[in-house]
């Protein structure tokens, strides 16, 4: 068994060339990835932004929150139980649905891809960052609107004068749409390490195949075991002692 071992070594040093087959396929499969792996931003934006205006509570008939509670915290607009079966129902219409089979996978995925905040003084935006448009189309287009909504019922819930009503956040121009690709995103480092292994294993498979299909011997023991006469002599490789020989 050591025997072999040595052997199928000493074939890894003379033909590690084979090995080249393993960063290469890494190098194909993330420009692969990068032509083919395009994600989307979609961007609603909202203005003007008013911290202190009042929402409704989905869960109360009567409380309220302010706005500014809504943008420290995103999950009390995006992870609402009532908006979560809402979206549901409407994603439902769509194709290819089986990884928003029940609320708990969709409020991961909606807290993976999903952000509400300021980005300027007087500015909010709702973005959706993910592969899949429709999805993001759909999930911006409900929470603009949830919000609006929210507004609305929050104003007549605490009755606010008309200086509040005024300052009420309304939708700003269309939803932007943005593509882009990046050689690289944490969510192609298992397929890395997948395409790493089956690289790896069929190079070294490639190897194997050459040295133990190769007839010729590879040490005195294989001569004197397949020819039944005995070696009285070996010539040595003068190559490999010139270069083990240090020069002068």
């Amino acid at each position: 068994m050591l025997f072999y071992l040595k052997r199928f070594l000493a074939a890894l040093v003379v033909n590690k060339r084979w090995l080249s087959v393993i960063p290469l396929s890494l190098v194909v499969y993330l420009a692969y990835a990068t032509v083919v792996d395009i994600r989307f931003t979609l961007t609603q934006a909202l203005e003007p932004y008013n911290p202190g205006i009042p929402l409704a509570v989905a869960h109360n008939p009567v409380h309220t929150i302010e706005l500014k509670n809504l943008v420290d915290q995103p999950t009390l607009l995006f992870l609402e139980g009532f908006s979560l079966k809402q979206i549901l129902k409407q994603i439902a219409a769509l194709k290819d649905t089986s990884k928003f089979a029940d609320e708990h996978r969709l409020s991961r995925f909606i807290n993976e891809s999903m952000s509400f905040r300021l980005v300027e003084a007087n500015r909010l935006e709702i973005t959706f960052a993910g592969h899949d448009p429709a999805i993001g189309k759909l999930l911006v287009d409900y929470y603009s609107q949830r919000l609006i909504t929210r507004i609305d019922d929050g104003l007549l819930r605490s009755k606010g004068d008309s200086s509040s009503s005024n300052q009420r956040p309304e939708l700003s121009g269309d939803m932007f749409i943005s593509t882009h690709r990046s050689l690289w995103d944490k969510d192609r480092f298992m397929p890395l390490l997948v395409v790493l292994m089956v690289s790896t294993l069929c190079s070294l498979m490639l190897v194997a195949y050459f040295e133990f299909t190769n007839p010729a011997f590879k040490s005195e023991r294989e001569m004197a075991q397949y020819l039944g006469i005995p070696v009285l002599g070996v010539v040595p490789n003068v190559d490999r002692m010139a270069q083990s020989m240090p020069d002068k």
